[in-house]
């Protein structure tokens, strides 16, 4: 298989602001009471927000960052997916759900993912998106499935969470050695990564050193900062790349970082690692998901 490893060598350790009218109601700290119903009131203004740990064939298409829009609907502001505008974060009022969903599904209750706003355990009826506590639920293709991997936070504070998680994981970051990829990508991806203090999604970015050849043999050279080892949150693979790529889920090679081996417990067991924030996450030479290798036309499989 191919094979991701720690080499032998020295390296360091180091608003809209929106009203919410209810007929016979009082407001009370923010948030409007009716019938012994607490229904949040959503005039504080809406934040963009971070939703992370979507798995299965539509992760891609949901997770990422929404903003909110000058738009309202059931008078609830309407998010557009950051970088997508074809993807929304809309509110459905009838099913008491905000939906993630493409342009010709505004208005309806469908889409690729769905969250219930209400929240039994303190009463209130509606909730913004990131205030939600239900488990999200995923269309895999057939049928709706729960998923507790799904994270809906406000972009501020996830991007405090990343350069937090991904400052303490570069403490324990090493030099990679991945080898056994075959075909013209080859060359491109197999040598030794090492840790940046770049932070990609949680965690450190790599950067390969190449090898040149000398009177004595191949020797490292020169850090190739034109190769890359980055983590992308969306697909939750480890990505080999060139610089146009980064920030991508692109490049020469992808692994999958979600682990099954007994390595897991002992991170499990410390405080570099949130599996929770990051969906299964895994350092690399940790990973044991499918590796894929781009031939030049289409990803291949590789076991080597």
């Amino acid at each position: 298989a191919i094979k991701i490893s720690i080499p032998n060598c020295a390296c360091c350790r180091p608003t809209m602001a929106n009203k919410k009218s209810v007929g016979n109601s009082n407001t009370i700290n923010g948030e409007v009471s009716l019938n012994n119903t607490v229904v949040l009131n959503n005039n504080g203004g809406a934040v963009p927000i971070d939703i992370r740990g979507a798995r299965g064939p539509n992760a891609v298409t949901i997770n990422g960052i929404y903003d909110p829009t000058e738009e309202i609907c059931n008078d609830w502001p309407v998010y557009q997916k950051r970088g997508d505008p074809n993807k929304w974060l809309e509110f459905f009022n009838q099913s008491n759900k905000w939906y993630i969903k493409a342009t010709n599904d505004r208005g309806k209750a469908r889409g690729w993912m769905r969250l219930n706003s209400s929240n039994a355990q303190t009463g209130v009826l509606v909730n913004r998106p990131e205030l939600c506590k239900e488990v999200s639920e995923v269309w895999d293709g057939s049928k709706w499935t729960s998923q507790p991997s799904v994270t809906i936070v406000t972009a501020r504070q996830r991007h405090q969470d990343d350069i937090r998680s991904g400052t303490l994981r570069r403490l324990r970051a090493v030099p990679v050695c991945i080898s056994g990829a075959a075909g013209p990508s080859g060359p491109s991806i197999n040598g030794v990564y090492e840790p940046t203090e770049e932070i990609c999604g949680g965690w450190p970015v790599y950067r390969k050193k190449e090898n040149v050849q000398s009177s004595s043999g191949l020797t490292p050279s020169a850090t190739d900062s034109e190769k890359w080892l980055e983590y992308i949150v969306a697909t939750n693979e480890w990505y080999v790349k060139p610089t146009t790529d980064k920030g991508k889920a692109e490049g020469w090679m992808c692994i999958g970082s979600s682990s099954t081996s007994s390595s897991v417990l002992g991170e499990l067991n410390n405080p570099y690692c949130n599996l929770h924030q990051t969906g299964g996450a895994m350092r690399p030479e940790l990973s044991n998901g499918t590796c894929d290798v781009w031939d030049g036309e289409k990803w291949t499989t590789q076991n080597t």
